[in-house]
């Protein structure tokens, strides 16, 4: 009974100073998630130690993994992931944004490439920790700032941008007829350009309410110590970007990928039979001056029925087909892990098993990176057009013309 008081008191104690602290209109990030793999306050560890819990990894464990993959694995991630998003990028540049696939997996790219780049900051951040244990400058914190939220941005840009691809070659699969007079070079741009504005929208109030802030130390030393700073309503703020962002938007965009997947590879499965039929002779009874006339008799549905895909809107849609796929490999261990949270109540920052959440968010970091990065192969192995334009711009092998 008598610890069940003290956790109460404890409690109430550590919700009364949250309460304290969000009514000023700066309060220290020791009270926040920010400080995440920082030391603990003396209410939280008492908290975490009076709850009896056992973590389900240690502190030590925890921090010896957290350095290797925010040092080793970030950075390795990021400098592939940038080389390959340039290449991306030049490649598709001289291929020319021609129609609404190339300027959406142009826009891809680039958006990717932010993606690969900001971890770089992260690792050198995580590095600076651990030569500088005792430095003034809380580097997780610089790293919290300036590229946290901002990969958090892009890394759902990327998604957006995949889900319309996605519905683009879906539609192509159902309505071939239709679907250039739907996803036109300018409506996809439109498209595209709408998202970019929804996404700095949905971020600028998280970026506006929090800052840098040199202070005066309270050691006797005198010296000046660089400290993380909120808004009273960050709270408020971070919550609604959190639903809205980080749950409902990716939530959405992985259904609506995975029922425009399982279309398209239906649609491939109809073209190759139709391919395979064609080939082995089933519909060589079928002249061509009869198979024109049917056609001109046939209405308009179930002339579209007929027409099978084009190879190249067959080499496209694989394309998609692969890049949903690793999007779904990498987007649904994050997905699992959000809707964990929620359940389980433990499972988040400063709370009993904080190890283990540092632990998997890291991870879904790094395979965030990986998915900004391995695009380049499938647009090399399924794109003839992507694989010439590279082939003639970065091999060392040049073609006899040259």
């Amino acid at each position: 009974m008598s610890n069940n008081n003290n956790n109460t008191n404890i409690m109430n104690n550590y919700n009364c100073n949250i309460t304290a602290n969000l009514s000023c209109w700066l309060y220290d990030v020791t009270t926040t998630h920010a400080n995440i793999t920082t030391n603990m306050t003396p209410t939280v560890a008492a908290i975490i130690t009076t709850t009896r819990k056992p973590p389900l990894l240690s502190y030590e464990t925890k921090v010896i993994l957290e350095y290797i993959i925010h040092i080793g694995m970030f950075y390795t991630t990021a400098v592939f992931g940038i080389v390959v998003n340039v290449i991306n990028i030049i490649v598709y540049k001289k291929q020319g944004l021609k129609d609404s696939i190339s300027i959406g997996l142009f826009a891809l790219s680039v958006s990717d490439l932010f993606i690969s780049g900001l971890p770089i900051e992260t690792a050198t951040c995580y590095a600076l920790k651990f030569i500088y244990p005792d430095s003034n400058i809380n580097f997780v914190s610089v790293h919290y700032v300036h590229s946290s939220w901002s990969r958090r941005m892009f890394y759902s840009l990327s998604c957006m941008i995949t889900t319309m691809l996605s519905l683009e070659r879906c539609l192509c699969v159902i309505m071939p007829f239709h679907v250039k007079v739907i996803f036109t070079k300018s409506r996809t741009g439109i498209i595209i350009i709408s998202l970019i504005i929804i996404h700095v929208l949905c971020f600028v109030p998280i970026f506006a309410t929090h800052r840098l802030q040199w202070e005066d130390s309270t050691s006797e030393n005198g010296s000046r110590s660089l400290k993380l700073r909120f808004a009273p309503h960050r709270a408020m703020i971070e919550n609604f970007n959190s639903t809205f962002m980080a749950i409902i938007t990716p939530t959405l965009a992985q259904v609506i990928v995975t029922c425009c997947a399982a279309v398209m590879v239906h649609g491939l499965r109809q073209a190759s039979k139709f391919r395979q039929a064609v080939t082995s002779g089933t519909m060589q009874n079928e002249t061509k001056v009869d198979k024109l006339n049917d056609d001109a008799a046939l209405p308009n549905d179930a002339k579209q029925q007929t027409i099978t895909l084009s190879p190249r809107d067959a080499r496209l849609v694989r394309t998609m087909v692969f890049i949903v796929a690793i999007l779904s490999a990498c987007n649904i261990p994050y997905l699992i892990m959000t809707y964990a949270i929620l359940l389980v109540h433990d499972l988040n920052m400063q709370r009993a098993y904080h190890n283990t959440y540092s632990l998997i968010f890291s991870i879904n970091y790094v395979l965030s990176n990986l998915n900004a990065s391995l695009n380049f192969f499938i647009y090399y192995n399924t794109s003839t057009k992507y694989r010439e334009v590279f082939d003639q711009t970065f091999s060392c092998r040049r073609s006899v013309k040259e």
